[in-house]
């Protein structure tokens, strides 16, 4: 029995011992490590802009006036602070002036183990690979961190993450190895990158990210999911770590997912661009679409004609007193593909419903008023014409579209104007059940639009 407990405490010894791939721990955990590292191996803290600005102009005084030799009259006890100034001034900085930069590095080498953390924290959180400088920098931080022992659990995990934080082509590596893993891994694997605190909205990360994103676009559809813990910040959804970057993803996903994308992942597109762009069809001073190109904001604008079917016929399903609805969902839903833009606008009985349905707060829709309390419209553009459907028991009202009173998008809408506005075609809803109606505005379309879809409006 001593014999097999002494193998145990032997075995279990050794287990503990061996080294286990630092690949991202659960999210209670990493989030822990966090926490203790914080408060054990904080991040550096930056000096006072007002400090920062007179160290620079010192060293610029000393540089200036003695070269190297001026340089050595620098302070030993301020070469911390030093690489806080390295970007200060952008095209301007020290980055920029590759003479001055090798000198700063040849002073801060021999004190590298004061610097080095400060000196990687402002190296990922400025990053520009447009600087003269940039690539020096971290090939002068790769160089330290080779090869020495280091006691700070931080410049261990960088060590250790060099090749995704500090090679040569480091933001590719690490946008494809966040990426690499389930969306929510993401989190986790930025953690385990040492990027948290200032460095999660920092510039390598910034980097990362969109290589990360053009990744995602070659591999589509699979990694979309991944788009939301990329850009968003885990505590706080609806901000974004890079906002310019919603754009770029828009411009670039949306367009490439159009065709391969499934139902399920356009509504997750439709609710992330949604969150963050708004609504392209509220105007250019309530969104940020004016960034995206017209194509994939048509696009988008295409792929809400889905959501506001939905919304619509499922709230007249609940408000109208029509029993034939599902004859005209059914007859849209065939031409959904071919809908440049849409828009609904509810009756009181009708948002009375759609706060029953507790959509996401991301959809959009106008106000109806002047009809009575159970009507709503869904306005569809289509190929030059407008179509607006009524409920309850309205006909299909068609107007060319120059000739259509209102603007879609709008936060109200009077039944009265679109009512009595003079429209080119009006269909009652006549039979529906023999598909009488239908036959009829499938005929009108195709004559006028030119349209045949493909699919079946007939219940089965």
């Amino acid at each position: 029995m001593d014999a097999f407990f002494e193998r145990f405490c032997h075995e279990l010894k050794l287990s503990l011992t061996l080294r286990v791939d630092r690949w991202p721990k659960p999210a209670k955990l990493a989030k822990r490590v966090s926490t203790l590292e914080q408060k054990h191996d904080p991040a550096p803290t930056r000096p006072e802009p007002r400090d920062l600005e007179q160290l620079r102009q010192f060293i610029l005084r000393l540089w200036t006036g003695q070269g190297w030799q001026g340089l050595k009259q620098f302070p030993a006890r301020h070469l911390d602070k030093v690489p806080w100034i390295l970007y200060w001034g952008d095209a301007d900085s020290i980055v920029a002036r590759n003479g001055l930069l090798e000198a700063i590095l040849q002073l801060l080498a021999p004190r590298w183990k004061t610097c080095l953390k400060p000196l990687i924290h402002v190296y990922l959180l400025y990053y520009n690979p447009d600087l003269p400088g940039n690539d020096r920098l971290r090939s002068f931080i790769l160089e330290h961190l080779s090869g020495q022992k280091l006691s700070q659990p931080s410049l261990r995990r960088w060590k250790e993450r060099a090749a995704l934080l500090f090679a040569p082509n480091a933001p590719l590596n690490a946008g494809r190895w966040l990426i690499q893993g389930t969306p929510e891994k993401v989190p986790e694997a930025l953690v385990d990158l040492g990027l948290s605190g200032e460095l999660a909205v920092g510039n390598f990360l910034r980097q990362a990210v969109r290589e990360a994103l053009a990744e995602m676009v070659r591999y589509l559809p699979a990694k979309l999911e991944s788009l939301s813990p990329l850009l968003e910040l885990p505590d706080r959804p609806s901000q974004c770590r890079f906002p310019e970057l919603v754009a770029e993803a828009a411009d670039s996903i949306i367009p490439a997912a159009d065709a391969i994308a499934t139902l399920e992942q356009q509504e997750y597109l439709r609710r992330f661009f949604l969150r963050h762009l708004s609504d392209p069809r509220l105007g250019a001073g309530a969104t940020r679409w004016s960034e995206v190109s017209a194509e994939a904001k048509a696009i988008f604008i295409r792929w809400l004609s889905r959501q506001d079917l939905e919304l619509f016929f499922g709230v007249v399903d609940r408000s109208a007193y029509d029993r034939q609805w599902m004859y005209r969902r059914a007859f849209w839903e065939t031409y959904l593909p071919y809908m440049e833009e849409t828009w609904v606008a509810l009756g009181p009985l009708g948002e009375r419903v759609l706060r029953r349905l507790n959509l996401p707060r991301e959809y959009h829709y106008g106000r109806l008023v002047g009809g009575s309390h159970e009507q709503s419209v869904f306005m569809i553009r289509m190929r030059g014409y407008v179509f607006v459907e009524w409920s309850n028991n309205g006909p299909l009202r068609i107007w060319k579209q120059e000739a259509f009173p209102l603007r879609f998008g709008q936060p109200e809408y009077s039944a009265t104007e679109i009512r009595w506005s003079n429209e080119h075609e009006r269909i009652v809803h006549a039979s529906p059940g023999t598909y009488s109606w239908q036959r009829r505005a499938r005929e009108w379309i195709q004559v006028n639009l030119g349209i045949t879809p493909k699919g079946s409006y007939e219940l089965t």
